[in-house]
This record gives structure tokens, sequence and C-alpha cells, in this order.
């Protein structure tokens, strides 16, 4: 069994090692544990939602995910759990296990506050200056607050090059998987399991599905999908608090990655989240998505059908695409102005003729078909057929259906939209990565290929 740990790195608390991407709104963190360390896919049942506090307390006081562990402490301490989800493990190919966390960046003292009470403190081997992998604009704006109360320096990644970088790691991981899957079935390379495109069987990438993905509007569902083309030119669409828009050169999976960000904008995931908070009363962003899930927008947004009765076939513009969005509510349907009024107390309050699901459902489209639209247009212009959507702001259904839905429009079915199930944790993952190979902060092993020399899955 390989080292999960190079002699004379950096020990983390429990052998544990970490790598943080710190946007705007959410940080998240991948959290690399050594082999015969629990972690909390090991103490999830049957591969069900994860409840925390059972599987803290169930996991022990000697695993990465026990009441004293690394990631146990986090869960159990911050003012809410942070999101987790037992399914996105990995195996590092070490015998070891990746784990992925997020939480929201306003906690980010809190978090610290964990990391200080972590005991024993890791120290460095050399006696020299600790350093963690980080990235996106949290890496500097954070990095005084780090230095101050735990000792040791953020080590920033270039957050682009982060990004491409573990959108490359999972796309090998998924590439390793679908080779396995192969292999188990007898099947030549190539073929039967591993045709490329869709596919109702997935291989078997973590315990609830595959990591590349893409949306079947016919089915209306989300299907497996074999990328024929490994490292092949693509767009990168990190929907984050706003909108980056990456070009992904050819590459060696996990190898050296020439990225250009040729795009972007500010209409982002802030975006949608902060007029909700302004029009509506959700709490939280995943209240807010929940309930776009249910909503209809052609009741908030003026349709093609609604201006001419129909289809405008000369165009090719069928009836239900969006003409103007929240043009109902300008309409004499909706007699009475403003739309939001105010309480006594000065907060909002939406007109009852207004439902607040289709208020947040007009909004996300609105946001959504902005963002396909000028990716659609990046990739014309560099001449790419393959985008790859990611970024903390995805989630699956609803958002899927519509980014694949107005890219098909936009680019008459000619480009694909694809997905991943680890598209939130791209840059933290890349930042793992590009420390490991600068040797930076001394505190991690390279990470090895999926299904090169040394991989190895993890031991159960």
């Amino acid at each position: 069994m390989a080292s999960a740990q190079a002699e004379g790195t950096l020990q983390w608390p429990l052998g544990s090692v970490m790598s943080l991407d710190i946007g705007g709104s959410l940080t998240k963190l991948v959290v690399r544990s050594p082999a015969g360390v629990a972690t909390a896919n090991d103490v999830s049942q049957g591969g069900k939602p994860w409840d925390v506090e059972q599987a803290v307390a169930a996991a022990g006081s000697g695993g990465v995910d026990g009441p004293d562990g690394f990631v146990g402490r986090i869960l159990r301490r911050m003012p809410r759990h942070p999101g987790y989800r037992a399914e996105l493990e990995l195996s590092d190919g070490m015998g070891g296990a990746l784990s992925f966390l997020q939480f929201e960046t306003r906690w980010m003292d809190d978090f610290v506050d964990i990391l200080a009470d972590l005991h024993p403190f890791p120290q460095h081997p050399d006696g020299g200056e600790l350093a963690v992998p980080a990235t996106g604009g949290g890496a500097f704006k954070f990095a005084p607050m780090f230095r101050e109360k735990l000792g040791f320096r953020l080590e920033p990644s270039d957050e682009m090059h982060a990004l491409a970088r573990g959108m490359r790691y999972f796309e090998a991981a998924s590439a390793h998987r679908w080779a396995e899957e192969e292999a188990a079935s007898g099947a030549p390379s190539g073929t039967g399991a591993g045709t490329a495109g869709a596919s109702e069987v997935p291989p078997p990438l973590s315990p609830t599905g595959p990591e590349m993905f893409t949306y079947d509007l016919g089915g209306d569902r989300v299907v497996a999908w074999r990328d024929p083309a490994p490292g092949a030119p693509c767009l990168l669409v990190s929907i984050g608090s706003g909108v980056s828009i990456i070009k992904v050169g050819q590459s060696q999976p996990c190898g050296d990655v020439s990225v250009d960000r040729v795009n972007g904008c500010s209409v982002g995931g802030a975006t949608f989240w902060g007029l909700c908070r302004l029009l509506t009363s959700y709490r939280t962003f995943d209240e807010a998505v929940q309930a776009a899930d249910v909503g209809d927008n052609s009741k908030i947004a003026m349709l093609v059908s609604d201006i001419y009765g129909g289809e405008y076939a000369k165009l090719g513009l069928p009836g239900d695409i969006v003409a103007s969005d929240f043009g109902k509510v300008g309409t004499r349907r909706y007699p009475r102005a403003p739309c939001v009024q105010k309480r006594e107390d000065g907060s909002s309050l939406v007109e009852p003729a207004v439902e607040e699901a289709d208020l947040t459902r007009a909004l996300l489209v609105m946001v959504l078909n902005n963002i396909a639209q000028v990716a659609h247009s990046s990739a014309r212009e560099h001449g790419i057929d393959r985008i790859f959507f990611g970024g903390s702001f995805l989630r699956r259904g609803t958002m899927m259906r519509v980014l694949t839905s107005a890219l098909k429009f936009w680019s008459g079915g000619k480009t694909r939209a694809a997905f991943m199930r680890h598209e939130g944790y791209f840059g933290a993952m890349g930042a793992m990565l590009l420390a490991a190979h600068r040797g930076a902060d001394k505190g991690l092993a390279a990470l090895p290929l999926p299904g090169s020399d040394g991989w190895e899955e993890r031991s159960e």
C-alpha cells in the first residue's frame, strides 16, 4: 500500500490535510484522510442523506468525523451545519479518502476558531512557516486572519488554474471508473458499458451516481455520461457569486493545463439569492431553490405566446420561450403597484397576487438563461462544442434542466451541456493538487492520477 503521507511532511491532527476555496458567498473545503481513519461515508447508512448528529455520535472518538475528529468538530461547532454529502467521498488512490464540505464564508471566524482549538496543533517538520493550500478571493482577504490566529499562511493558487486542474482531476476519475466498469463486465475497451454518451446504468463512481452526467430533456432526468474525448478543449462555466467562463486547453489528465478567462458576467448565484432575500421570505439559499423547483415562471415572465398568441415560426421562436423576464408583472394582470410592499417593520412583502415560488422560479430562469446565452456566445467564438457547468451555485434538477434547455435553444442542439458531481469543489481540489505539485506547504504527498501506477482504492 502506498504511503498516504510523504516522509517529513506536515502532520495535521489525525493525519488529515485540507485545502480551501474561499469565495464571496461560500467556502469549499477538501479534507484528505489517510488510510485507517474513519470518514463520514463509513458511518452513513445505505447511501441515505447523512444525519450529522447521529453520524458524529456513531463514529467514535478516533475517526476524522468522530466528536473529536477534524471534520466532526467543524460539523458540530459551526453555527449551522455546513453543506455535507457523504456520497461525494472519493478514494485518494493511496488508501485514504477525500471528503468535501462547504459553509457560508460569513462564518469564517468560527471556522478559524475551530482550527485553533485542534490539538495537537500542526507543526512544520523543518520549523518553518506552515501553509495551507487555498484559492479564491478569500485566499488573500483572510490571509491576515489565518496568520494572526493560527500562525500559518494561506498558500494561494491562481483561481482559474485551480478550477481547471480540479476539473481535469475529476474527469480523470470518471474515465478511470468507466474503464473499471468495462473490465468488470468483460466488455472490450470502448464498448458495452463504456459506450460514449448517455447511459442508464451509471458506473459506481460514488454510492449514488456517476461523476459526469447530462440532462435528458425528453425523459426529464439525469443520465450518466462518458466523455468520448477526455482532456479535449472545453469551456468551464464556473457559477459562483458571479460567473467566470474559462477556456481549458487540450491537456493530459492532471497535467499542466492552459487556461484563459474568455468571458464572464456579474449575474450569478449571489444575484439570484440577493433578489430572493429582497423579494421573498425564504431564509436559506437551498430553501429558495426548492421553491423554484415547484414554481411556474410563466405566471411572471412574458412569453413569446403572450405576444404572438403562439410560436413565432418565422424567427424560430417557440411559444414557451421567455420574451421578457418579469414582463407580465408590468401588465394589467397585476394592476396594483408596486409588487413589493413594505411591512410596518420595514421588511419586504410580496403582493399576494404573486406567489413566492413563482417569483423565485422566474428569478432562477432569468439568471440561468443569461448565463447560458453568454456561455454559448463564448463557445461559438472559440469553436468549442463542450461546456461544463460548475460552481457552488449549481443544484441538481431545475437548474440543470434550464441550462440544458437554454443551451440547446441557442446552439440549435450543437453544443452539449455537461455537469459533474463534484462541480462545486473544482477550485479546492485544484488548489490541493497545485500545492502538492509545488511542494509549497510540505503538507501534501503528491496525489496519483486515477488509474495510474501507484493508484489503489481505499481499503474497507
